[in-house]
């Protein structure tokens, strides 16, 4: 069990609360919120988890950039140079839309939930 404490806590809920100055106790979940001082004497075997001053805590990570409409992409984009990379990508766009249905996108989303992006 830990405990973590933060400047500012961005929740994920439905009005994206931000908690200032508060901690949170999580095992495989996030149990429960409150002030640092409380969630130690009531978890007093939790090991605390030093942030630096002024730290944010985030939900999640996440990836904005994501490109899921190139799900189907395993071989098809040359990488390295970006000309020809951007020249792969704009002749492939198409092809690559057009196969990235929605199970693959899905399958996709999965596996970066699994590795710990958001």
């Amino acid at each position: 069990m830990f405990i973590a404490a933060a400047r500012y806590l961005f929740l994920c809920d439905e009005d994206f609360t931000i908690l200032e100055n508060q901690a949170f106790v999580f095992e495989d979940k996030i149990l429960e919120l409150g002030k640092l001082d409380n969630l130690r004497k009531k978890y007093p075997k939790a090991k605390i988890i030093k942030t630096p001053k002024n730290s944010v805590i985030l939900p999640t990570f996440i990836n904005p950039h994501t490109h899921l409409e190139f799900s189907a992409n395993s071989t098809t984009l040359h990488f390295g140079e970006f000309l020809t990379w951007l020249k792969s990508v704009i002749n492939s766009r198409s092809m690559l839309n057009a196969q990235a249905k929605e199970e693959l996108i899905f399958q996709s989303i999965k596996k970066m939930q699994k590795s710990g992006i958001g």
